[in-house]
């Protein structure tokens, strides 16, 4: 009867499963550590920010209170001015009296969009009374760039170092899982020939070794049992030979009591 064997599907070695695994490992953590750095590096930059508002903000405040109670808009204006000129991160600054009229206002000439600008209000006040707000937008858009290039170098060393690990990784599990396997999977196809071979030495991991110690229980189990079907093959030749001896002894014997029987008939004749 003839035995169909089911194929299997073919599969990848191990190391290139090994180095797939690693390799999408890899692209992940370094896109978690870049949107990790990101976020960090975006609420270190708005941290930064406030604190500067703040400051900005309560030194503009100090310097124009006289001007915002009288409503001088020309020393106003020339306050907004040359705090703006100073400091080109200030997008916007703007004063407004305490009923919201703009009383001056400086910004740059280009608008900024939405998403690279950050706005700030704070009250101006004097002897608990509120006699205005000044309002300042920051151009963040060149901060925001460098923390795009910082997230670009955290991505890259971290690829780097992963890659290095991985690499690692990929020659310490070829040499102490791989190369043992191997010399195990060699020697089990040896196992299927009747010629001498050498006992199989593993220097790997407990597991490998109690695995290579089985692979030499297997082979001395079949080399017993092949022992065992020369020794039967042996007997079983001996006995056809024995068989065939007494076959043709009994013949002969046969032949011997014919020739008797012929002569005594023959004598008792005569």
């Amino acid at each position: 009867m003839q035995v169909f064997q089911k194929s299997r599907p073919q599969q990848w070695p191990l190391w290139i499963q090994l180095t797939l695994a690693l390799g999408s490992t890899v692209v992940i953590v370094s896109f978690i550590a870049g949107n990790l750095s990101r976020r960090l590096e975006t609420n270190y930059l708005l941290g930064n920010l406030e604190r500067q508002s703040q400051q900005t903000l309560d030194l503009l405040s100090a310097v124009s209170i006289d001007a915002v109670i009288t409503e001088d808009r020309p020393l106003l204006e020339t306050f907004v001015d040359q705090a703006v000129s100073h400091d080109p991160d200030i997008a916007t600054l703007r004063i407004d009296n305490e009923d919201g009229t703009m009383l001056a206002v400086r910004q740059q000439e280009a608008p900024l969009p939405e998403a690279s600008s950050i706005s700030f209000s704070q009250a101006i006040m004097f002897g608990g009374d509120t006699f205005g707000t000044m309002h300042i937008t920051w151009n963040i858009e060149h901060s925001q760039q460098e923390i795009e290039q910082r997230v670009q170098r955290t991505q890259l060393f971290t690829i780097g170092i992963l890659l290095l690990m991985a690499l690692m990784i990929i020659l310490w599990g070829h040499w102490l899982t791989v190369r043992p396997i191997n010399k195990i999977n060699q020697h089990l196809i040896m196992l299927t020939g009747n010629h001498p071979k050498p006992k199989l030495h593993i220097s790997a991991a407990q597991e490998l070794m109690r695995l290579g110690d089985s692979v030499n229980t297997l082979d001395e189990a079949l080399q017993l049992r092949n022992q065992r079907e020369a020794d039967l093959q042996a007997a079983r030749t001996q006995l056809i030979q024995i068989n065939a001896e007494l076959r043709q002894a009994k013949e002969l014997a046969e032949q011997a009591a014919r020739v008797k029987t012929a002569f005594l008939a023959s004598m008792s004749h005569e």
